[in-house]
């Protein structure tokens, strides 16, 4: 539409308009809850049982350290350790409840890189 048909519009069709267009925003916006849902889904359908305890840390306990992160961005000095002390600790302490199957894994293919790297 052209500057001057919209200035010729009456208030009631302003209103219709506007709330075509809202409805318009709620169903991409609904879609793209929808698509981000699924795309969780699938993730946690095709990964290994064994997994899904760390792509949970690893989805939510990220996001979490992230914002708290850029949280401790302003503090300085005794702040900004006590938060980079407990932030090790929010990060490092849900590794602890893994099956012990996963870091049986993680330190036998630790064992492999370090053997290979040292014959090579």
């Amino acid at each position: 539409m052209k500057d001057e048909d919209i200035a010729k519009l009456t208030e009631s069709e302003i209103k219709k308009i506007e709330r075509v267009n809202e409805s318009f925003r709620e169903r991409a916006d609904a879609e793209a809850r929808l698509e981000s849902q699924k795309k969780f889904r699938i993730l946690f359908e095709r990964a290994p049982e064994v997994t899904l305890p760390f792509i949970i840390y690893v989805i939510y306990m990220g996001s979490v350290a992230l914002v708290i992160l850029f949280k401790l961005i302003d503090f300085t000095g005794e702040q900004l350790y006590i938060g980079g002390i407990l932030l090790f600790i929010l990060i490092v302490a849900p590794l602890f409840v893994l099956p012990s199957e996963s870091w049986k894994k993680l330190f036998k293919y630790l064992r492999s890189k370090l053997k290979r790297s040292k014959q090579g």
